[in-house]
C-alpha cells in the first residue's frame, strides 16, 4: 500500500466550501493536517480566497537535502513544474485559480501532484508508507462551521475566549 490522498466530498460540499470562503475572504481551510514521517513531512494543505479567485498551498519537506533530486526524478512537464517551488529541503505547491468552476478539478490535480511527490520520496528512500489521508464531509463541515461561528461572533463584537 502506498501513501494516498482520498477526496470523499460531494458537489454540495464543494458548493458550501465556495460559499463560505467567498463570504469570509480572510478565512482559510486546512484540508489536510500536518503529518510527520520518518524521513519526510507533509505540511497542511490550505485553500484560501484571493482577489482573483482561490489559492492552494501545500508542501512536502525532507529531512535530507534531496528536493532538487526528487524534482528531477519526477519528470514533470513544464506546465506542471511551474506550480512547484523547489529547494533542497522541500517542494512547495502553490496554485492560483480564477474560475470557481475549476476549483474541484484543480484541487484534485494539486492533491494528486503532492501525492506523487510524496510517493517518489518514499521510493527513493526504499520505504513504503501505507497511509491514507481522507478529506471528507465531516472534517470539512467542522471547519466551515467554525468559520461561520467566528464570523457571527465578530459581527456581534464578541471574540472567542479560551477556557480557564
Amino acid at each position: 500500500m502506498r501513501f494516498k490522498i482520498v477526496i470523499d466530498l460531494n458537489d454540495n460540499d464543494f458548493e458550501r466550501m465556495k460559499n463560505v470562503l467567498d463570504k469570509n475572504p480572510s478565512a482559510s481551510l486546512e484540508l489536510l493536517p500536518f503529518e510527520d514521517f520518518e524521513f519526510v513531512n507533509f505540511s497542511p494543505f490550505l485553500v484560501t480566497v484571493r482577489d482573483f479567485g482561490y489559492s492552494f498551498n501545500g508542501m512536502v519537506s525532507f529531512h535530507q537535502p534531496i528536493g532538487l533530486k526528487v524534482f528531477d526524478y519526477l519528470g514533470l512537464d513544464k506546465e506542471t513544474g511551474r506550480k512547484l517551488s523547489v529547494n533542497y529541503r522541500n517542494i512547495k505547491l502553490s496554485k492560483n485559480i480564477s474560475e470557481p468552476s475549476e476549483l474541484v478539478s484543480d484541487l484534485k490535480e494539486s492533491l494528486a501532484l503532492l501525492e506523487r511527490v510524496f510517493n517518489k520520496v518514499c521510493s527513493m528512500n526504499y520505504k513504503l508508507i501505507g497511509k491514507t489521508l481522507t478529506i471528507n464531509t465531516e472534517s470539512l463541515d467542522k471547519q466551515l462551521d467554525s468559520i461561520i461561528r467566528a464570523t457571527e461572533l465578530e459581527k456581534r463584537g464578541e471574540s472567542p475566549k479560551a477556557f480557564g
